[in-house]
């Protein structure tokens, strides 16, 4: 093994992921079951060269001492090897990795950094006010206070980067911190940008398990909301297209206070505010009250209908509809009944007994535990059979 090869190994961990590093080494795990199987091997051998009776007693303690005294020597020379340094040196970082994130993860650390969160989002807005802005000791200690809060989410990041290595930028919680948390040190120094740290405090999101499945829950229903928005964009390019042409100039001719359908932005505008409900019944009236506009109603309230009572409740309707399936699965997943399980069932909650769920509970159970069981056997067989074929293959003369 090379220096290169030797250095580099240990730092390769960083590319496992948690799970990942409950696998052991295999060169390591290869010598020490070869060392394991030839103990036992010595150790059934002492066995048999013991039933030979008295006679051979001698002949078969010096034959154990011997064969011991190798296994010794192949046990030293393993320990002092280049492979096994480097097992050692792995088993330390891994070691030292899961400490990082055994402290990161603890319930309490997370319970204080999310407590931490609120306070400096608290602090960056009481930092707007004038007592404290036209104060400059006040304003540097607040910014001193911030700059600590910022060192203490860098520290609890670079710890869940050791956990995690690189498999940290694949989860999506852990990503939007690391985004937050390099934009705040990215633009520390620049005034402007200085003002969206307030920002940090998104990351409660990631801290608040109840945020974090109201964010999922609209993250679902992402591409139903884009539909329902394609047509919302398509309605507004019609009636803006439609009440351009037919209103141009009625803000030219002083029939209107303000330009409202002189040119297409203008009209989008207005169309904007008539969708929420903003004074458009005053609007409406201006138009009506120009020679030949009478009729003016129609168009106004048919865009009204169809945007404001019509598609905007489409998309508050697939939002509910998510927060309500996820409702369901947490539920579902607290009485272990799955929901396609609900489904086919049709298990409806408010029409079963206490003592019905409970029993329902108890049989998921009981068979979650047989299944266990069969598995345990299945491994057993397997590890058995295993056993006797790499005895016999060891025994067999080459």
């Amino acid at each position: 093994m090379t220096i290169l090869e030797f250095l580099s190994s240990p730092w390769s961990m960083f590319m496992q992921s948690p799970k990942d590093r409950e696998e052991r080494d295999p060169t390591a795990t290869r010598m020490e079951s070869e060392i394991e199987y030839e103990e036992g091997e010595n150790s059934d051998r002492q066995q048999q060269q013991q039933t030979n009776g008295d006679d051979n007693d001698n002949e078969s303690i010096q034959v154990a001492e011997a064969v011991l005294d190798e296994t010794m020597s192949r046990k030293q020379q393993t320990s002092t090897s280049p492979k096994s340094t480097l097992s050692k040196t792995r088993h330390e970082i891994r070691k030292y990795r899961d400490l990082c994130g055994k402290i990161v993860n603890d319930t309490r650390v997370q319970l204080t950094i999310v407590l931490l969160i609120g306070i400096n989002g608290i602090m960056l807005g009481i930092a707007t006010f004038p007592f404290i802005k036209g104060n400059p000791d006040a304003s540097n200690a607040f910014e001193r206070c911030d700059f600590a809060f910022l060192v203490i989410f860098t520290i609890e990041l670079g710890m869940q980067f050791i956990y995690n290595g690189l498999h940290l930028f694949l989860d999506g919680w852990l990503v939007f911190d690391f985004i937050i948390i390099l934009t705040s040190w990215a633009f520390d120094q620049v005034q402007i940008v200085r003002a969206f740290r307030i920002f940090r405090a998104f990351r409660l999101v990631t801290r608040v398990k109840t945020l974090q499945n109201l964010v999922t829950a609209l993250v679902s229903v992402v591409p139903r909301i884009a539909g329902i928005t394609l047509l919302l964009a398509l309605i507004f390019f019609i009636f803006s297209i439609l009440m351009t042409s037919m209103w141009k100039d009625l803000y030219h001719e002083g029939y209107t206070e303000q330009d409202y359908f002189s040119r297409l932005d203008a009209t989008l505008f207005t169309l904007f505010q008539v969708l929420t409900l903003d004074e458009w019944a005053g609007l409406t009236r201006e138009v009506m009250a120009s020679p030949g506009n009478s009729w003016a109603w129609f168009p106004m309230i048919a865009f009204v209908i169809i945007t404001a009572f019509i598609v905007i409740n489409l998309i508050i309707a697939v939002i509910c509809d998510a927060i309500a399936a996820l409702h369901a699965n947490e539920k579902a997943m607290i009485q272990g009944i799955s929901s396609a399980d609900r489904d086919a069932d049709g298990i409806n909650d408010a029409d079963e007994e206490p003592h019905v769920r409970v029993k329902k509970q108890l049989q998921t159970l009981e068979q979650q535990v047989e299944e266990l069981s069969r598995m345990q056997q299945q491994t057993m067989h397997s590890l058995q059979y295993l056993t006797r074929h790499l005895q016999a293959k060891r025994r067999t003369p080459s």
